[in-house]
């Protein structure tokens, strides 16, 4: 499959997304991911990884509870 650009790429991804999600939690994955990205912007990161992903968390850690950094990370990963 050929895709002329990225913005291309991200409305299917994005179609995707918006057929795996419950209409419930739609909004709050939504929320999580949106919260991920601006800090990805903040700290000018352009590629995520797994080691970005682990950072944001231990960010998060000093002011969230053990189990909603699991939630956290299970929406941001799945």
């Amino acid at each position: 499959m050929d895709f002329s650009s990225e913005n291309e790429i991200d409305a299917i991804a994005s179609a995707a997304v918006s057929n795996l999600l419950p209409a419930k939690s739609r909004p709050q994955y939504e929320k999580t991911y949106l919260q991920f990205r601006q800090w990805c912007s903040m700290k000018k990161i352009d590629q995520v990884t797994e080691n970005v992903l682990l950072a944001y968390l231990e960010e998060k850690s000093t002011t969230l509870k053990p189990p909603t950094l699991w939630a956290l990370y299970a929406m941001l990963k799945g």
